[in-house]
């Protein structure tokens, strides 16, 4: 990673706090089964995104592989010293893995969606998430879903959702509004007197909220 994300020896520094000591030699019992499990289920979303396609980093990996074909190893000790770079073996400069934050606004509608439903802190969250995905009516867009699950996160709020019937809708005509209303297999439907004809059936919403107190 780059500077700012490296590990350096006088004082460990990571994009998040490691359980075990950087190198596991501060344990000299650690289960690396658990290590590994701990590690996802603490940094779920780095697991998330570490998924994503990113050809900048394959070209940087290819150039190690290409490399070590030539008995040329990388060796990362210049950290030490706040280099800007690593090295190989035969002196050639490597630079830092290329890293670039990705976070909530910059995922993809569909990988944020699959982090939520998948991945999300909260459970309850991922139980409302799974919940109007599989809704079999009316519901938000996957755009608006997303947008949802963003502003939950970056708001720190939870996210909810409720089944609206076509009956609680109606509530919003005044009687004196409706010239006719026909109920047909759960539907609602109202012919307005100024001619508009209106279909009203059960739907999801889907928001996000939190608890004023």
């Amino acid at each position: 990673m780059k500077n700012e994300s490296r590990l350096e020896r006088s004082n460990d520094f990571m994009p998040f706090e490691c359980p075990y000591g950087t190198t596991g030699s501060v344990r000299s019992d650690v289960d690396f089964t658990e290590l590994a499990d701990t590690f996802e289920e603490t940094y779920r979303s780095f697991c998330v995104i570490g998924k994503l396609p990113d050809s900048e980093y394959v070209a940087w990996f290819n150039e190690i592989v290409e490399q070590a074909q030539d008995e040329s190893f990388p060796i990362a000790f210049e950290e030490y010293f706040n280099a800007e770079e690593w090295k190989f073996t035969n002196g050639t400069p490597l630079r830092y893995p290329p890293f670039d934050p990705v976070n909530v606004n910059t995922l993809p509608d569909d990988i944020l969606i699959a982090y939520a439903k998948d991945f999300f802190d909260d459970e309850s969250s991922r139980y409302e998430v799974q919940a109007v995905l599989e809704y079999d009516g009316i519901k938000p867009s996957l755009q608006e879903i997303a947008f949802t699950i963003r502003r939950a996160i970056n708001e720190r709020k939870e996210l909810f959702s409720r089944v609206e019937s076509a009956f609680e809708q109606i509530l919003a005509y005044r009687t004196d509004e409706i010239k006719e209303r026909k109920d047909v297999d759960g539907e609602i439907h109202l012919k307005l007197k100024t001619g508009e004809e209106v279909v009203l059936k059960d739907r999801m919403d889907f928001f996000a909220w939190s608890d004023p107190s």
